[in-house]
């Protein structure tokens, strides 16, 4: 437990760069902190709660899907009414925000995308609840849609 304590303690020597660029954004939204979000992510497995895990997922060492795979995830909606695709960096922001949530994958966030714009899905919520919670919308999915990942 003391691993995810210094992966989320703000100006950490151990603060992972996913957590360092979201808490960025959330304190000061601008071009250059959404760019280094965009970057973190292009690189980050992502937790992405589904209603049972896919048959014959593969993926290779960096969580990046292999082929396109269809992916079945839960939908949620926010107090507004709008639809969106929930993401997490961790399994315990997950289950701080959705107890109950029936299963979950790993995968690389530009993947997620993908599937979720070939969904018609336009916004992508990361860690929904969290004080670091921030939002992606469409044109921010396909650029990080088009990203390949480390080779």
């Amino acid at each position: 437990m003391g691993f995810f304590k210094n992966l989320l303690k703000p100006g950490s020597a151990t603060e992972s760069n996913i957590s360092r660029a979201l808490r960025t954004v959330v304190e000061s939204d601008t071009p250059a902190a959404r760019s280094d979000l965009h970057n973190a992510l292009k690189q980050q497995r992502v937790v992405l709660p589904v209603p049972r895990p896919p048959d014959n997922l593969q993926r290779d060492a960096s969580g990046r899907l292999l082929q396109n795979t269809r992916l079945e995830f839960l939908s949620f909606q926010d107090s507004r009414g709008r639809k969106f695709i929930a993401v997490f960096t961790n399994p315990e922001a997950l289950k701080k925000w959705k107890s109950d949530a029936p299963s979950w994958v790993a995968i690389d966030a530009p993947s997620v995308c993908r599937a979720a714009l070939d969904s018609g899905q336009s916004v992508l919520q990361i860690n929904p609840g969290d004080p670091t919670f921030v939002e992606l919308g469409q044109e921010e999915m396909k650029l990080l849609a088009e990203a390949k990942g480390k080779e």
